[in-house]
């Protein structure tokens, strides 16, 4: 039996925005129309925002496919799919179809997706790499936390999160 050590954070749900270097970017917005991908993963519960994916290569009905991921959700908590899920939810069920109804709403943006996931991750420690951090929401997110999250750990580059997230506050 082995004991987890005292002040250890076990961190199973976050975010990692592979691409975008600001948040005022087209993707982020959802000016950039696009789509959800997720994996069939009996594991591991994931979701990516691809706006476009080029085919490479055709052989009969299947093909290569070259696909850029730009925002993505995962959790170790939920898979993405079982095939005899016999009641018990699904990352698919109780997070991408939520993105999916956002989609070509004022919602599908960033902050709605955070919400999304958020909303699932509720009470638990979560993490959000990126090169920039979604300051706009920083000041709502941290007043909010102590109601609707246990906590928060926000990484990425060593930037400091803007004037509105408080003095001091450390994005990375």
């Amino acid at each position: 039996m082995r004991e987890e050590r005292r002040g250890q954070l076990n961190v199973r749900n976050g975010v990692i925005d592979w691409s975008n270097d600001t948040e005022q970017s087209d993707v982020l917005q959802g000016r950039h129309r696009g789509g959800w991908n997720e994996p069939d993963s009996p594991r591991v519960g994931s979701v990516s925002r691809e706006p476009e994916h080029q085919v490479l290569e055709r052989f009969g009905e299947a093909q290569v496919t070259l696909r850029t991921r730009q925002w993505s959700a995962i959790t170790l908590d939920c898979p993405t799919h079982l095939d005899a899920p016999a009641g018990r939810q699904t990352f698919y069920d109780v997070v991408i179809l939520e993105l999916v109804n956002l989609q070509a709403s004022r919602s599908d943006n960033l902050y709605g997706w955070l919400q999304v996931v958020f909303a699932y991750a509720a009470g638990k420690p979560f993490v959000y790499c990126s090169v920039t951090f979604p300051a706009r929401a920083c000041s709502s997110w941290r007043a909010n936390m102590t109601s609707s999250w246990s906590g928060a750990l926000y990484t990425g580059s060593p930037r400091r999160c803007s004037s509105a997230a408080g003095p001091g506050d450390s994005c990375g």
